[in-house]
């Protein structure tokens, strides 16, 4: 998952069948065991697209230990891909708040910033973005920041941000989002497209 994710590059069917295959695996043994439910329900709605059941996963996750920041952080990025912004947000912060210093704080601020973009907050999102950024420039988090920034009116920094991106991965194409960043919206799935394309990636 993070090495899509980070890459931007999509998977294999090989990789993706068998990383499917031990989340499935994982959610069958997991119990009562908050982080591994928390961990397969991440996978599977990444990489599955299972929405509602990876949902249902972190859910219980947090019910089971409400305490566990990586809980948080797995329910933040689902309720994220199923298009509950707010609930994501929400989520991220929770689970900074449980741990300032998490070193999984670079990743909340960056999906809080995908979060930001699904509710229109385009400045916030560029604020959690560059947050993101200066942790590790990647895919991801370029991608995170470019997508906030061309609706913002940002439109030179996106293409510096679009540049850097090309520079670190030549083959990186707009419609490369699909897969690195999922999303139950196809009507958010486009618009991140065409901001990317506008930024200046091909494809």
């Amino acid at each position: 998952m993070f090495e899509q994710a980070i890459s931007g590059v999509p998977l294999t069917a090989e990789k993706r069948s068998e990383a499917i295959r031990l989340a499935n695996s994982a959610s069958k043994m997991a119990g009562d065991d908050a982080f591994t439910l928390a961990r397969a329900g991440h996978v599977l709605t990444y990489l599955g697209r299972e929405y509602d059941r990876g949902a249902s996963m972190v859910e219980q996750a947090v019910a089971l230990n409400p305490n566990l920041g990586i809980a948080w952080y797995s329910r933040g990025w689902v309720t994220m891909m199923c298009g509950e912004a707010e609930r994501s947000i929400e989520s991220f912060d929770r689970m900074i708040r449980l741990n300032p210093l998490d070193p999984l704080r670079a990743s909340a601020w960056n999906g809080s910033s995908f979060a930001f973009f699904t509710l229109g907050r385009y400045e916030d999102g560029c604020v959690s973005a560059m947050k993101s950024i200066q942790v590790g420039a990647n895919f991801h988090t370029l991608g995170a920041f470019i997508v906030n920034a061309i609706p913002a009116g940002q439109v030179a920094e996106a293409q510096q941000a679009a540049a850097r991106l090309l520079k670190s991965r030549p083959e990186s194409r707009a419609t490369d989002a699909e897969e690195a960043f999922p999303t139950r919206s196809s009507e958010m799935r486009n618009r991140m497209i065409a901001a990317l394309r506008e930024a200046g990636l091909p494809g």
